[in-house]
């Protein structure tokens, strides 16, 4: 598709004057999803908690606080490890919901599984098995169709851990990994010592030992550049490796990009497509498995690609809010 000629930074279009004001309005919206979240978890007696996302999202935390309490108990060769977790996690989990950048990262995951399984009932989206992937696990070459393989094994592994509200430690990105040892390392005894040495070195060997899931993913984008596009498209990448690619081809943290596949974020999805340089008949197509009732904006092919990444991350600022970037 040609592209329009680039528009006067004096003058905004009207396709940018929408998406601008849609952008705005969503990014306000996401500032507040972190504190209003952080209550809904905190208060367990609010009548909204029987939501499944927020419990899911304090599920996933106390399952990490779980991991790394019996990390210690066994390292410090405590005599009933079971009994000081039980009596430790409500400490160890409560700290660890007033962190904004975890309650991000886990609500993400938790819109993921949510969104992938309504993709499965409404469209036929295999959540773990999609094209992208398996045309990765036959490729010839060896080293991209052992690394498919991995993914397609991650993927199972996370819809199983979804189920049970549970995240593995080594699952988090680096920097949650490390907030979460943080935590860990503050709530400890003073007197902890060698037994909180050992279980974090056990906790580090183990996430060296098995990378993430989100890593693998971005790992296989990295080897099979040739089918961007197809990256790009959910129905044939499938939702988590869709999500991937978006995050990476527009700057964007994964979570913010998660988040923004709600109708809420309209103008910030849709800018995001447009960045990574989706042609507006592409974008219809994704917004028909995400979102067949809402009809999109004329004027999507006045949008030049690199004016719709200078809006995206000139509007940056009030979605930094949400701990994302």
């Amino acid at each position: 598709m040609s592209e329009a000629p680039a528009t006067s930074p004096a003058i905004a279009s009207p396709i940018e004057t929408i998406l601008r004001d849609e952008l705005a309005h969503g990014d306000r919206a996401l500032g507040s999803i972190g504190p209003i979240l952080g209550h809904l978890v905190v208060n367990e007696e609010n009548g909204q908690f029987n939501d499944a996302i927020v419990a899911s999202v304090r599920g996933m935390i106390f399952d990490l606080a779980r991991q790394a309490l019996f990390a210690y108990a066994g390292a410090a060769k405590l005599d009933d490890p079971a009994a000081y977790v039980d009596a430790a996690i409500d400490g160890l989990g409560g700290q660890m919901l007033t962190d904004m950048p975890l309650l991000a990262h886990c609500h993400s995951l938790a819109i993921e599984t949510r969104l992938a399984e309504r993709l499965q009932r409404r469209s036929g989206l295999e959540p773990v098995l999609s094209p992208y992937i398996q045309n990765a696990v036959a490729s010839s070459d060896a080293e991209t169709s052992g690394l498919a393989m991995r993914v397609l094994a991650a993927q199972a592994r996370f819809f199983r851990h979804q189920s049970r509200m549970h995240l593995p430690l080594g699952e988090l990105p680096v920097e949650l990994f490390e907030l979460v040892l943080v935590h860990w390392r503050d709530f400890l005894p003073d007197d902890a010592g060698e037994g909180a040495r050992d279980a974090e070195q056990a906790l580090r060997d183990l996430r060296h030992e098995h990378p993430a899931r989100l890593l693998l993913i971005e790992k296989l984008l990295a080897t099979n550049p040739q089918d961007r596009r197809g990256a790009l498209s959910i129905g044939h990448a499938g939702l988590a490796t869709f999500i991937t690619a978006l995050a990476g081809a527009t700057r964007q943290d994964r979570a913010l990009v998660m988040q923004c596949s709600s109708e809420q974020h309209l103008g910030r999805f849709v800018l995001s497509l447009r960045a990574a340089g989706l042609a507006p008949q592409e974008i219809e197509n994704q917004f028909q498995y995400l979102h067949p009732e809402i009809e999109l904006p004329d004027g999507l092919a006045t949008l030049r690609p690199d004016r719709a990444a200078q809006m995206l991350h000139a509007g940056a600022s009030a979605a930094d809010t949400t701990g994302h970037a």
